[in-house]
């Protein structure tokens, strides 16, 4: 721990040299460790962004994490949850596992509120943020940008506010609003107002990406030289694409060619959608550009299909519009679960999977009664009308691994899910929808607190 709190420490004065591979023993510490072991993934997540992380130890930190929060469910611990869920979230958004990342972080918010932790609830927003910013969810951003600009302590200061400001400029950037993108941006650079060490250097790619798009080469250039002033030559598969892709839009012709395929080869031995399916959609913008749109079709293609399941929508239209614009006709894909609040997708899995009402409500420390209300409108957006055909709807639509689920609907399962449930017991504190971001959810939730057994307070 004195070794991760130094480097923490030489991160905060701008140093990055060291602090992915310390961050990478912490891991492995933890690893070995015992019951405490996520205290040092914590401090691993404060040192790293995720992208300078090898897929290895970043899989092993979000394995770890998650085994945590199902102890702490399990002992009933929820004043704990929120900080571990936080710490997880943040690593799921940066492995580009989205729904999982938007599943914890809402769950840890709502917790943290609940219990007063304004910091574990800053910690949680600031991954909210940057999801609805992806997923061009505007006004659920807005709702947390005031939290992440006036956060609970000062030594996270510069990281809340970092993670609005990053989060405003990708909203900017997936939009196509390239010109505005620059401002937020400008203000995470090296030395600026908001210049914090993990986005003055990887909001870096996303600032080549606006230079270039906006007709701002020698911003686009300055950015790379931030890149190119980082990288190492043991920087991970992540990291590498991020530097290879900046380095093919700065780029002409075969050079940038080269730099494209040598980021997707990189992308190729990670699993991160998001970033790969960028890279597709920016190379299909320079074959298209230099007239191959055949070329270009097949890069959009698998963009489009990776932004929809990701529920990227302002992404998405990007790729339909190049899609477009190379001569092919685009369906539009129909509406579905990307309709569903955190909240009521939570509940829906859960319920898919085999639990009743009750054995869902212990599970996420809220009532029946709240289950039962967030169910009936998952039910009326999805447009289903019985469980199996819920499971089947999540099924199919679901885009990515949620090794922490249970599978199947079979009686098996279902007792699984149940002795789980009941060996877990459920506090007082009920915990609602987060308020700023879907208000009707909330007042349900709300009414909980004054309905509940005044036994139970």
């Amino acid at each position: 721990r004195v070794a991760l709190l130094g480097a923490i420490a030489r991160l905060l004065e701008g140093g990055h040299e060291e602090t992915a591979r310390v961050a990478g023993w912490a891991i492995s510490a933890a690893a070995e460790g015992g019951s405490r072991d996520w205290q040092l993934l914590s401090l691993a997540t404060a040192l790293s962004a995720g992208a300078d992380l090898p897929a290895a130890p970043l899989a092993t930190a979000m394995d770890r994490l998650g085994a945590q929060v199902a102890r702490l469910r399990a002992a009933g611990m929820i004043g704990a949850l929120p900080a571990v869920l936080a710490a997880l979230a943040w690593l799921e958004l940066w492995a580009d596992r989205h729904r999982l990342a938007s599943a914890n972080a809402a769950e840890g918010l709502s917790l943290a509120r609940t219990l007063g932790q304004r910091w574990a609830e800053a910690g949680c927003a600031r991954t909210l943020a940057v999801l609805a910013a992806i997923r061009g969810h505007d006004h659920e951003r807005a709702a947390l940008d005031d939290l992440l600009h006036h956060p609970p302590g000062v030594q996270s200061a510069a990281a809340h506010a970092g993670a609005a400001t990053w989060a405003s400029a990708l909203a900017d950037l997936g939009a196509g609003r390239f010109g505005e993108a620059l401002t937020p941006l400008d203000e995470l650079g090296p030395g600026r107002r908001l210049s914090h060490p993990w986005y003055a250097l990887w909001s870096r790619p996303d600032a080549v990406e606006a230079g270039v798009r906006s007709g701002r080469p020698g911003v686009a250039r300055a950015a790379l030289d931030v890149l190119e002033g980082a990288a190492r030559a043991d920087w991970p598969a992540p990291a590498a694409a991020l530097l290879a892709r900046s380095r093919a839009l700065v780029a002409a012709g075969r050079e940038a060619e080269r730099h494209y395929q040598a980021a997707l080869a990189l992308h190729a031995e990670t699993e991160r959608p998001f970033q790969q399916a960028r890279t597709r959609l920016l190379w299909a913008e320079h074959l298209r550009r230099d007239r191959r749109r055949l070329d270009a079709r097949e890069q959009l293609r698998a963009a489009l299909d990776a932004f929809e399941r990701l529920e990227a929508g302002p992404w998405a239209e990007r790729a339909q519009a190049e899609l477009r614009a190379t001569g092919e006709t685009v369906r539009r894909r129909e509406a579905g679960v990307d309709q569903l609040t955190p909240q009521e997708r939570r509940i829906a899995e859960l319920v898919a999977d085999g639990g009743s009402n009750r054995e869902v409500a212990e599970r996420l420390f809220i009532s029946p009664r709240t289950v039962g209300y967030h169910l009936a409108r998952a039910y009326q957006k999805l447009g289903v009308s019985s469980r199996t055909r819920l499971a089947h709807l999540l099924r199919d639509g679901r885009p990515e691994a949620a090794p922490q689920r249970q599978a199947g609907l079979s009686g098996h399962a279902r007792a699984a899910f149940r002795s789980r449930s009941a060996s877990a017991p459920t506090p007082h504190v009920e915990v609602g929808e987060v308020v700023p971001l879907h208000a009707g959810d909330a007042l349900a939730d709300l009414g909980d607190l004054y309905s509940a057994d005044p036994r139970a307070s």
